[in-house]
């Protein structure tokens, strides 16, 4: 071959290379136009990446080389020598096992990343880096909605047409929802129709103005056809005009006020492209004639087939199989159709009136108008039947709010059904994929929904519990849980609780639900996350309609001052929490700076008044419809009554102590650096008084690291707690006996300083480590100070030992263990000349100088203490905690 024609022939491949395919400026390699990526799953509707996959098919007729080429969007390149058979097909996935399971298919390989949920760019290259095949898809119009989440895998329709562009590409509509190693469940020959830009003149007419629909439609056969309906009625098809240009346009009549109107294109062709999209997850475009309605609070317009709602809320009222109804809606001006509802509940099924499920179009959320902090895909119209107040659920939430617990957003709504007044309800958020998101509950752990008798063993695990986001391993951890916190052996529970829980959080919730008088929480209505950075459990509640007074037969007969009264029906978890002494002493501690918060005057009215505001009309009306529930009527005056009964509850009980010290010192007794304890640093405090637990909530540490000390942080009289950079490497290292109270910032070098700051920004106490004069911690050794007692900021009283958390040195130790109705003390540590053991608050019990035990008869309900004189002890004495 002649120089000239080996010019013209490289010539002629190559333009026909960046013509098809694309090609690099230094690359002459022929790309084979007949391979290409012809399917994906991208997001599962099992929500687990694990479950993605990616499709690449060879659709000539001969085998084909891949050796090193590659994927972008995912991380994978095909090893040397591999190659795709004529007209076969290679799947990949990250998990082999996990694809071979659900897809039935051996996957050619195992990539590396994962597909990303709202759409990315895809790409396939050859090993010299020409591109074979590229497309960016998403998950949002033009692109099918269907494949994100809502079971079908993306296809490819025809290999001739344009590769990348959305309407070349379906859901799956294969019966299994993909078509993995085979041909594409949607594949055609030629070009599909394409629908673009679609107007109408007006999505908001006046009462009887019509509508005109213009759409610029290419590669259909024959006349598109625009078909309307009205209030969810029965549609009726108009064929469209062609205006030339490649537009079709028809007119809708005009309707009136407070008109719901409906339409949606079909074409024919090579594909049945509609818009919306068959493919999509509401079925038209939705046109609303406003109307006045005359109330003080947001309006919902709530559209649905008469029969349906008879069906719904008859024969399917207390239907639990998911079955949904069609429905469509209007708020703030915003239209959303092909939604579905449903009744919700469990016993408030049985009211007259009830709770609704709502579920939108995926990827069609609703704004609420700012009214909420994001768009919401599902909430719950809540009837709040049994409260004729409306505003018990949104009042209880509220508290767990300012007890610093997640929580979901609500507010009171005027809803009208098919024109007609339907009622006062609540929209309220449920813990769905985009809430979870919000709080770090979808992917940073596991998330479970505790079921009715969520900790009766005799009942199967799946009856008892559903899990909502994180790993799924058939429910095992969870029931592992339940096992836990339910097993006899007193000390082996308590054990898993400090090694599992995190207990502050533990603390605030059952604090908030006790305040609450949220009753109907033993053994449903609350959820529980583990977390995967902490490996610890948290609770959270749910469903508040017993709240404030407004009871109802729970097995609760008692105060309810803590959520585990004898003879109450009890929550595991509660229960084991608080069977615990010093937890114990903690919940009590944290009960009565909460309720000081909470029943602040004016607080709870005031907040009460300002959710129902504007709500006035609307309730007048819906008792009118409704009826009266309950045979003691509830009004504003029985909340308030409520409010007031709980405060004088907590200012009264016993149990409860009074406000705590204002100035009530605590020390920085410990710190093991990252220099001698790696990830698995910390920094130890104690709580000097042998009688009152201080509650930390809020308080900071600052310096070389930094925290804020979550809700319910409490350090019980005579003990420690710690603060730590990396709680499972912690636990790791020391066990699950140290009491962990938080996590800290940063990492705690050689030297350093920290500040150990009240909430109202007074310091507790202030200290700089390390340096000249310190000692040098080596090995696994932490710094500990000498002596409690005394100044912790000179050096020299502070020592190099090994790291011991949760094990104050240089002072008497009184443990206390109970058999019956007796209580043991046990003394070891550094003994004093003089030692008096006393029970709080300064009662003289017996001398025990010298002893190693003591044993108090029908002691195990009292709090005792040791008064200590001697040799590094002060003058006067220290009083030690027996804990």
């Amino acid at each position: 071959m002649s120089r000239r024609r080996a010019f013209v022939f490289l010539l002629v491949i190559a333009t026909l290379v960046t013509t098809l395919v694309g090609v690099r400026a230094a690359s002459a390699q022929v790309v084979p136009v007949d391979v290409m990526i012809s399917e994906i799953m991208f997001d599962a509707e099992s929500d687990l990446d694990t479950d993605e996959f990616l499709e690449i098919w060879n659709a000539g007729g001969s085998a084909v080389d891949v050796g090193g080429w590659c994927l972008t969007g995912v991380t994978f390149c095909f090893p040397t020598g591999a190659s795709i058979t004529a007209n076969g097909f290679a799947v990949l996935s990250p998990d082999r096992a996990r694809t071979q399971a659900l897809y039935g298919i051996v996957p050619q390989g195992t990539y590396a990343g994962s597909l990303r949920n709202s759409g990315e760019t895809v790409a396939l290259t050859t090993a010299a880096g020409a591109v074979v095949h590229s497309f960016s898809y998403l998950d949002v119009h033009p692109w099918p909605v269907l494949p994100d989440g809502q079971g079908p895998s993306l296809e490819l329709i025809s290999r001739r047409a344009d590769r990348a562009s959305p309407w070349n590409w379906a859901a799956s509509q294969a019966v299994d929802g993909h078509s993995a190693g085979a041909v594409n469940s949607v594949d055609r020959p030629g070009t599909p129709p394409t629908i673009g830009t679609v107007t109408e003149t007006t999505r908001r007419p006046a009462a009887g103005q019509p509508v005109t629909v213009t759409a610029a439609i290419s590669g259909h056969t024959g006349a598109p056809v625009l078909a309307y309906r009205t209030n969810m009625g029965p549609f009726t098809p108009i064929p469209m005009v062609n205006v030339g240009a490649g537009n079709w346009t028809v007119t809708m009549p005009g309707q009136p006020a407070g008109t719901l109107l409906e339409y949606r294109i079909t074409t024919a062709g090579v594909f049945p492209h509609s818009y919306p999209r068959l493919d999509d997850s509401w079925p038209t475009i939705g046109i609303w004639y406003p109307r006045t309605v005359s109330a003080g609070i947001p309006v919902f317009e709530w559209f649905i087939d008469p029969v349906d709602y008879t069906e719904m809320t008859t024969t399917f009222r207390y239907d639990e199989t998911g079955v949904t109804f069609p429905a469509s809606l209007v708020f703030d001006g915003e239209v959303i159709t092909g939604a579905t509802v449903r009744v919700r509940g469990n016993s408030s099924r049985n009211a007259a009136k009830v709770s609704f499920k709502w579920e939108l179009p995926q990827n069609h959320d609703l704004l609420t108008a700012g009214r909420l902090v994001e768009p919401i895909d599902e909430f719950a119209m809540q009837a709040d039947y049994s409260d004729r107040t409306y505003a018990r659920s949104m009042l209880a939430f509220s508290v767990y709010e300012a007890a610093g617990l997640p929580r979901p957003q609500r507010f009171a709504m005027h809803v009208e059904r098919n024109g007609s007044f339907e009622g006062l309800y609540g929209m309220m958020e449920t813990y769905d994929k985009n809430w979870r998101e919000r709080y770090g509950f979808e992917d940073d752990g596991r998330f479970y929904e505790a079921e009715d008798g969520a900790f009766d063993p005799s009942r199967r695990i799946e009856v008892r519990w559903s899990q909502k986001s994180g790993p799924e391993d058939g429910l095992a951890t969870i029931a592992a849980m339940a096992a836990a916190v339910t097993q006899t052996d007193a000390a082996a529970r308590e054990a898993y609780i400090r090694a599992n829980f995190d207990i502050p959080q533990v603390i605030e919730y059952a604090a908030a639900t006790a305040i609450n008088q949220h009753i109907d929480s033993s053994s449903k209505n609350y959820n529980v996350f583990l977390a995967n950075a902490t490996g610890r459990w948290t609770v959270i509640p749910w469903d508040l309609d017993h709240t404030w007074g407004n009871l109802c037969s729970c097995g609760v007969t008692s105060t309810f001052v803590t959520p585990a009264e004898p003879g109450d029906k009890q929550n595991a978890m509660m229960t084991a929490v608080l069977a615990v002494p010093e937890f114990r002493q903690m919940y009590f501690r944290r009960l009565r700076t909460l309720a000081d918060q909470i029943f602040a005057p004016g607080l709870l009215t005031g907040r009460y008044d300002a959710l129902l505001a504007g709500t006035g009309p609307t309730a007048v009306a819906d008792k009118a419809k409704w009826g009266q529930c309950c045979t003691v009527s509830h009004d504003r005056r029985r909340i308030i009554e409520s409010f007031d009964s709980r405060r004088i509850l907590f200012a009264t009980d016993p149990r409860i102590p009074p406000a705590q010290t204002p100035t009530r010192p605590i020390v920085i007794s410990e710190i093991l650096t990252s220099a001698t304890g790696g990830t698995a640093e910390f920094v130890e405090l104690y709580n000097p008084s042998a009688t009152e637990a201080v509650d930390l909530s809020g308080w900071s540490l600052n310096g070389s690291v930094t925290a804020t000390l979550q809700p319910g942080s409490v350090i019980p009289a005579g003990r420690s707690v710690v603060l730590v950079a990396d709680d499972p490497a912690f636990r790791s290292r020391f066990g699950g006996n140290a009491f962990v109270i938080d996590r800290f910032t940063g990492s705690l070098p050689a030297m350093g300083q920290l500040t150990l700051a009240r909430a109202d920004g007074s310091v507790a106490d202030d200290i700089s480590y390390g340096g000249a004069g310190w000692p040098m911690p080596t090995g696994s050794q932490s710094l500990t100070v000498n002596y409690i007692f005394g100044d912790n900021a000179p050096a020299t009283n502070w020592r190099a030992r090994a790291a011991s958390p949760s094990s104050i040195a240089g002072i008497l130790v009184c443990r206390r263990s109970t058999v019956g109705n007796d209580v043991t003390l046990r003394f070891s540590g550094v003994r004093g000349t003089s030692e008096v053991l006393r029970r709080a608050p300064d009662t003289f019990v017996a001398t025990t100088t010298g002893q190693t035990t003591y044993t108090a008869v029908g002691g195990a309900t009292t709090t005792y203490f040791v008064r200590v004189r001697g040799t590094g002890y002060p003058g006067t004495g220290a009083d030690i905690a027996c804990s």
